[in-house]
C-alpha cells in the first residue's frame, strides 16, 4: 500500500539522491547523470514552492517516488516524477500521476505540460 504525503524539506537531499538513482535506472552514462545532477538536485527551500509530494510504503514509511507540481493557474508543468528503481512497475508512478492530475484541477489548473 502507497500513502501520497507532501514532501518535508528535510528530505530534499534524500530526495535528490532517489532522482538521480531512478535516472540511472534508464541506462543513461555516469557522464551524462553527473551533468544533469546540478538541475535535478532539490533544495530544501524549494519544496513547498515546487509541490512535491513522495509516495510512501505505508507499512515501512520508506519514500518510493516523487513528483512536482510547478506553477499555477491557469498552467502549470509537472516537474518531477520519478520512483525509486525497484519500485518500478508496481503502480507508483501512476499513483503520483494521478495525484498531480487532481491536485492541479482542484488548483484551477486548465493546462498540465
Amino acid at each position: 500500500m502507497v500513502k501520497i504525503r507532501a514532501a518535508r524539506p528535510g528530505e530534499a537531499e534524500e530526495l535528490g539522491a532517489l532522482v538521480l538513482r531512478s535516472k540511472a535506472y534508464w541506462g543513461y552514462s555516469a557522464e551524462f547523470l553527473a551533468s544533469c545532477a546540478p538541475e535535478l538536485r532539490i533544495q530544501a527551500g524549494e519544496v513547498a514552492e515546487r509541490r512535491i509530494v513522495v509516495a510512501e510504503d505505508a507499512e515501512g514509511g520508506r519514500v518510493l517516488g516523487l513528483a512536482s507540481l510547478e506553477g499555477g493557474p491557469p498552467v502549470a508543468r509537472l516537474g518531477l516524477l520519478f520512483v525509486e528503481p525497484e519500485a518500478i512497475g508496481r503502480g507508483v508512478g501512476r499513483r503520483l500521476y494521478r495525484h498531480a492530475l487532481r491536485r492541479a484541477a482542484g488548483l484551477g489548473v486548465r493546462r498540465l505540460l
